[in-house]
């Protein structure tokens, strides 16, 4: 595998994460049976496989990544709009170990820790967590990071997004 994990078992002692067995949000819900449908049989679908046209409705929350080889850095291929204006900024092309200097390395560590859980277990990643910046206090956000492979058993890509929702509507 090109990835060479982090610690995933990050996310189990992180208070500020909550891991789900499925989606809650209804557009992180929608990309995970997307995903599911598209695997069939195989353990996990291919980038061939995945249509963005499929996903139009939901595209502006789409993120794709990509394993750069050799390392344990990930290429965003995809950072869709609406990801660009909760996080403000459009992070297409940038590498991970790039963002989230500002916010003193949590944020990459959560995405590598993230995609290291789903590289492990060749399987989804889905997960919520309250907004951790004054402007994002008051949303919980809705993840779904998805492995995929480009034409080997090797995850080389993630299809992510995130979506979402005012802390008052949640239940």
């Amino acid at each position: 595998m090109y990835f060479v994990s982090t610690n995933s078992s990050d996310l189990d002692s992180d208070p500020t994460i909550t891991l789900l067995d499925e989606p809650e949000h209804p557009g992180a819900l929608k990309l995970w049976n997307y995903w599911l449908e598209k695997r069939g049989d195989k353990r996990v679908p291919d980038r061939s496989d995945i249509g963005l046209t499929d996903l139009s409705d939901i595209a502006p929350n789409l993120l794709i990544t990509e394993v750069v080889e050799g390392t344990t850095d990930f290429r965003i291929r995809l950072y869709g709009s609406a990801v660009a204006e909760i996080t403000g900024q459009d992070r297409t092309g940038k590498m991970v170990s790039e963002v989230g200097e500002d916010l003193g390395g949590d944020t990459q560590n959560r995405w590598r820790a993230v995609t290291a859980r789903a590289a492990e277990n060749m399987a989804p990643v889905i997960l919520k967590a309250r907004g951790s910046r004054p402007e994002t206090e008051h949303l919980m956000f809705h993840s779904v990071t998805l492995p995929l492979t480009n034409g080997s058993e090797e995850i080389t890509q993630y299809l992510g997004g995130m979506f979402t929702s005012y802390l008052s509507e949640e239940a």
